[in-house]
C-alpha cells in the first residue's frame, strides 16, 4: 500500500474521492488501529490509521509537526487499488489497462487515482493539484 508523501497529497487534493467515503467527517469516533510508519532519513514518520473496514487513513500532519491541536487534526482516506477500481466504475480488465498508461508512475495506487480522476472527473495531476484536462 502506498503511504508516500506524494500519494497522500494526491488523495488529499482529490476532494471528489474524499467525499465518497461515507463517514469521512466522523473518522475520529471510529475504532482505529494506529501505526507509525518510518520512511527513512529523507522523509518524516507518518501516522497511518486502519479502520474496521480495512480502510487506510493518513492522520496529521507528519509526526515532526506534532503536537497539533485536536481540532486541527486531519484525516485523509488513502484508497487501496481495489477501492480505486470500484470507484472508477470500470471492470478490472479496463481499469488495469488504463493504469498501464501510467507506466512511469511509482505505484499502482498512484496510477489508479489518476485513472479515477481522469475517467470520472476529467482531471489530471500536475504534480501539485488536480486540474481540468
Amino acid at each position: 500500500m502506498d503511504t508516500s508523501e506524494t500519494y497522500i497529497k494526491m488523495c488529499e487534493k482529490a476532494e471528489e474521492i474524499q467525499a465518497l467515503f461515507p463517514w469521512h467527517d466522523d473518522i475520529a469516533s471510529q475504532p482505529l488501529l494506529r501505526h507509525q510508519i518510518f520512511c527513512g532519513d529523507d522523509e518524516p514518520a507518518k501516522n497511518i490509521l486502519l479502520d474496521e473496514g480495512d480502510n487506510l487513513w493518513f492522520e496529521g500532519g507528519f509526526i515532526d509537526e506534532l503536537p497539533r491541536l485536536p481540532k486541527a487534526t486531519i484525516h485523509i482516506w488513502l484508497p487501496r487499488q481495489d477501492q480505486l477500481q470500484e470507484v472508477s466504475g470500470l471492470d478490472w480488465h479496463d481499469f488495469d489497462r488504463k493504469c498501464l498508461v501510467y507506466e512511469n508512475v511509482p505505484t499502482k495506487e498512484q496510477a489508479g487515482i489518476r485513472v479515477v480522476m481522469k475517467e470520472r472527473y476529467s482531471k489530471i495531476w500536475n504534480g501539485e493539484d488536480w486540474i481540468k484536462s
